[in-house]
């Protein structure tokens, strides 16, 4: 006699229910972050060419006024001779911080809120008319306010609205 066995697997409809739902779920939460980091990212690239046309303007208005001083010099220079250069250098440049023991001049253009942009110029007295009469001896970022840590941490920004009834 024959016997005739059936044997058949059966997975059933349960399991491949739950794979697809954790699949979408899956899907969902990968797309989720990936849009969380591309947004931080936005956010950091937009904050950071804030500060650097920030500090490209200030440097630009800096190299304007050294350009400015160095006119005033050069004017004093073919004015003077070498025993008066001094005083008429320190009445011409009463405008910025002179400091006439170390013949040095200091001046700061704002970039932000809390940064300067410190310049700081060595004048000196050319023994012929094609040296310098000036060397930059500092071009620096300093704060000028306190810092503060930024500790909050937005994780969803909520834009409620306002209703008005009319």
């Amino acid at each position: 006699m024959s016997v005739k066995k059936n044997f058949s697997v059966s997975i059933g409809i349960g399991a491949p229910s739950l794979m697809t739902i954790f699949l979408v779920l899956s899907l969902i939460s990968f797309s989720v972050l990936s849009y969380m980091t591309a947004l931080a990212d936005y956010r950091f690239s937009l904050n950071l060419e804030e500060r650097t046309t920030a500090y490209y303007t200030a440097s630009n208005l800096s190299e304007d006024k050294i350009a400015d001083i160095g006119l005033i010099l050069e004017d004093t220079y073919f004015a003077s001779d070498g025993e008066t250069f001094w005083a008429n250098v320190a009445n011409a440049l009463h405008d910025y911080e002179f400091n006439s023991d170390t013949q040095t001049l200091t001046f700061y253009t704002p970039i932000r809120e809390t940064q300067n942009l410190q310049v700081t110029l060595r004048i000196q007295y050319p023994k012929t008319e094609i040296e310098p009469l000036f060397t930059i001896t500092e071009w620096i970022v300093i704060q000028t306010g306190e810092w503060e840590p930024d500790n909050t941490l937005n994780l969803m920004e909520v834009d409620y609205g306002t209703s008005t009834n009319t």
